[in-house]
């Protein structure tokens, strides 16, 4: 039998995926100026050399976008976590959607918020202004708390 329905969304989302990716989505690489470990799916800022660099927020900061899940990135810590190391480039979207993560629940439509305060939350999004600054994009899924969230950003960060 022929497969008669199709989404066009991934069944299971995972943090930095992108959802579409062969639409007109921005992507720019940069190297991770930290010493921690950059997540995928979290927002990040601009790094110390705006066109180089990216970090985690301290506070507010210039939103660089949000790093973009790698396939070819390898688990180099002890527990198997995934991400992109000091100085190890990373690839940032600027433009297009991805699944992001969220301290909350938010509902398609509004607009997103990237938290620069607080342990274990910085880079995650939300919807409101709490700990948080705007950024140019809105979430595209609804979820009932904090978790995976569709985000689109609808206007190109300038690099």
């Amino acid at each position: 039998m022929s497969q008669t329905a199709y989404s066009v969304e991934a069944a299971q989302a995972f943090p930095g995926l992108l959802a579409d990716p062969n639409a007109n989505a921005m992507i720019h690489s940069f190297a991770n100026e930290d010493a921690a470990l950059a997540d995928f799916g979290l927002g990040y800022a601009k790094g110390t050399d705006a066109a180089t660099q990216f970090k985690a927020f301290a506070g507010a900061g210039s939103f660089a976008g949000v790093l973009v899940h790698r396939h070819n990135t390898q688990a180099r810590q002890l527990d198997g976590t995934v991400g992109i190391e000091q100085d190890e480039v990373g690839d940032i979207l600027t433009l297009g959607r991805v699944w992001v993560l969220t301290n909350e629940a938010v509902t398609a439509g509004e607009p997103a918020y990237v938290v620069h305060t607080g342990a274990g939350e910085i880079g995650k999004f939300r919807n409101d202004s709490t700990n948080a600054q705007a950024v140019n994009g809105r979430f595209r899924s609804t979820t009932a708390g904090a978790g995976l969230a569709l985000l689109e950003l609808i206007e190109p960060v300038v690099v």
